[in-house]
């Protein structure tokens, strides 16, 4: 490491996964702090991409990861820069965990002393909702999400971004040992989506002591990022091409504010949400087994509530 590279500002604290565990929701919870700031966009992906070419080549994945990536490091100094001079400052990349081995090394080179925050969900709950939020905006046709994850390794090896990989992305022990091997365990602050879900108070109390930042009261009635199987009409089904194409988010990023704490909500499909299947389910939780008993011996936790668990907690209010 130079210290030509190191950025100034640089993040005090990243905000790195898991997908679909609630992310979104931390982060616009956070910055209704006055001494908190979240870079726009929320996931510039620099840390997992710096100074790569982003060429995933999934359906969506242009408008979803190639096109938003920000890979120099002098443009993602400018985003830090614009977070208004608050003392701390970060950002919610959840392909920082999706690709750690990358993410690890450019932490460790442009902001070591960045503190690490990762918010858990239930892993198999977690690959649904993936899948989900998929199939929300058009992007996953296949009917079925075990017909998803029985695509995973081919669609993996044709090179579809780190969403598509429904069940990988729960492997979470894997994930975090390179950030607990080379930053410590007390850098690593572990959330978990069932706090949040359910004691969203006292788990953002917890989180703004970790980051150092005084005790605030946040409104956390809000959530975002609903997922889920588009109703079939045809106002649905105009939401679903104009999503697939990337043009409704283009337009909504153009007409709406960009301001995280108030940016008003993009026009939605209404949306149902199948149960998870109890054998996949079941079939999940058997291969997630050896991840969580390292996860809870790495962190200290007590994850028995997931291996009981037999429905999704709170589906229709996921953050």
């Amino acid at each position: 490491m130079s210290a030509d590279d190191l950025l100034e500002p640089a993040p005090t604290f990243l905000v790195v996964g898991a997908a679909r565990s609630g992310t979104t929701a931390l982060t616009r919870f956070l910055v209704q702090h006055p001494e908190i700031a979240i870079t726009t966009p929320k996931e510039p992906h620099f840390f997992a991409f710096a100074g790569r070419t982003v060429d995933f080549t999934g359906p969506g994945d242009q408008d979803m990861i190639n096109r938003r990536a920000v890979t120099s490091p002098a443009a993602y100094q400018r985003l830090v820069m614009a977070t208004d001079g608050r003392p701390h400052r970060g950002e919610g990349s959840v392909s920082s965990l999706a690709f750690a081995d990358n993410s690890v090394a450019n932490i460790a080179r442009f902001a070591p002393s960045a503190k690490i925050v990762a918010i858990l969900r239930h892993p198999a709950e977690r690959a649904h909702s993936s899948y989900l939020y998929l199939r929300s905006r058009g992007y996953e046709t296949l009917q079925t999400f075990e017909d998803g994850l029985a695509a995973e390794a081919r669609r993996t090896a044709a090179g579809w971004h780190h969403m598509w990989r429904y069940r990988a992305l729960g492997n979470y022990a894997t994930q975090l040992q390179p950030f607990v091997t080379t930053f410590g365990r007390d850098r690593v602050r572990i959330m978990l989506h069932d706090d949040l879900c359910l004691a969203p108070a006292k788990t953002m109390d917890s989180l703004v002591e970790f980051l150092g930042a005084a005790p605030y009261t946040f409104e956390t009635t809000r959530h975002w990022n609903r997922g889920g199987i588009p109703d079939a009409n045809p106002v649905n089904s105009a939401f679903v091409a104009l999503r697939r194409s990337g043009l409704l988010n283009r337009l909504s990023r153009r007409v709406t504010s960009r301001t995280n704490a108030n940016r008003p909500r993009r026009p939605q499909p209404t949306l149902h949400r199948p149960n998870l299947d109890i054998g996949t389910r079941a079939t999940l939780n058997e291969y997630y087994a050896p991840q969580l008993a390292q996860l809870e011996t790495m962190f200290d936790l007590d994850l028995e509530r997931w291996r009981t668990r037999t429905e999704t907690l709170e589906p229709e209010r996921e953050p």
